[in-house]
């Protein structure tokens, strides 16, 4: 279960993730990265920065975001059903052919 906790990720560090792993991300900093075809479904993330981030097509269904910011990523045709957005500033943000089902 990867648990990661105020450090800097890259897209790397993103795309090593193996579907159905239980991601918890803490005060991780994101910006600006650019990480495809994500499968974050399920994840936690609390108070993390993506702003500036393309997460384009990414798998995020089900997931926690609690805090932070993803102003300015792109989040196009990504599938957030059922993720709980709680006090995440989506300011500029690109949802373009997002699935937001009961998001």
């Amino acid at each position: 279960m990867p648990d990661l906790r105020d450090r800097t990720l890259t897209a790397a560090d993103l795309l090593a993730f193996e579907p159905g792993d239980k991601v918890t991300l803490a005060r991780c900093d994101l910006r600006g990265v650019r990480a495809r075809d994500v499968d974050l479904d399920g994840a936690v993330l609390e108070e993390c920065l993506l702003d500036g981030a393309d997460l384009t097509g990414s798998r995020l269904g089900g997931s926690v975001w609690r805090g932070g910011s993803a102003r300015g990523a792109r989040l196009e045709r990504c599938d957030l059903g059922d993720a709980r957005l709680e006090r995440v500033d989506l300011s500029e943000a690109v949802l373009t052919g997002s699935l937001l089902t009961d998001a």
